[in-house]
């Protein structure tokens, strides 16, 4: 390395000490503001816990399935069966299809309920489907239901009629079956989202005490400003 490129990574004594001045002066900023620097985070903390702890139990089963068109060997190509999915069965012919689906398994559930819970989502090929309600045993039902409904039914959701359960004109492939349904805001993520949120707090915090130093430093500035006019005025003209 040059000596002019070591240079470059010298630090000279008085950028260390102007560096150490600055440091000082956030520390006096912050112990100055130290109440509104505690308190921000604290009430973010105590609000998020209230709420969290207010919340309903959240329950999410999953599927993921691989859809393609029948003797469509390459995965690359124009098969966009799978990008089609899940605008499918987020629709309500989709979610007419699960109530009914569900009512002759003996699980009748309500269509709006089914209509917020159910969600898809693909990554080429591979499609998730996802339902999250109050209750395990619904969400548990709902995407049961749902893959069943695409693996019979196939390509009749793309407007094909003449579709049978033998001759679904799609493949769809299990990849991963729904077994259980998860709970979703447990005690390990509510923790997790209100330490998040106490964090957040505190940052905001530390930005308003930082904000309130130097709108007062304005208001210093501007108000000498004003005494030093009003002196210049009232001193005698020789």
């Amino acid at each position: 390395m040059k000596p002019e490129q070591m240079l470059e990574y010298v630090v000279l004594p008085g950028d260390a000490a102007e560096t150490g001045m600055e440091l000082l002066l956030y520390l006096k900023i912050l112990r100055r503001h130290w109440g509104i620097v505690l308190a921000l985070p604290l009430v973010v903390g105590l609000l998020s816990t209230l709420v969290a702890l207010r919340q309903p139990a959240r329950y999410s089963a999953t599927a993921q399935l691989l859809v393609t068109r029948p003797l469509y060997g390459n995965l690359d190509g124009d098969d966009t069966l799978a990008y089609d999915l899940p605008a499918i069965v987020g629709g309500t012919p989709f979610a007419q299809d699960v109530v009914a689906e569900l009512a002759r398994r003996n699980h009748p559930l309500d269509q709006a309920l089914i209509e917020q819970a159910l969600h898809a989502e693909n990554q080429r090929h591979v499609v998730t489907i996802r339902a999250t309600t109050a209750q395990p045993d619904d969400a548990l039902a709902i995407v049961q239901a749902a893959v069943a409904l695409i693996e019979t039914n196939g390509r009749r959701y793309w407007g094909e009629r003449d579709v049978t359960p033998e001759r679904p004109g799609v493949n769809v492939a299990v990849l991963e079956a729904p077994t259980a349904a998860v709970l979703q805001n447990g005690p390990r993520a509510l923790a997790f989202e209100v330490v998040l949120r106490t964090l957040l707090g505190l940052l905001a915090g530390i930005g308003l005490a930082f904000a309130l130093h130097y709108l007062n430093q304005d208001r210093v500035a501007a108000l000498q400003s004003v005494e030093r006019t009003s002196a210049l005025r009232d001193e005698p003209v020789d």
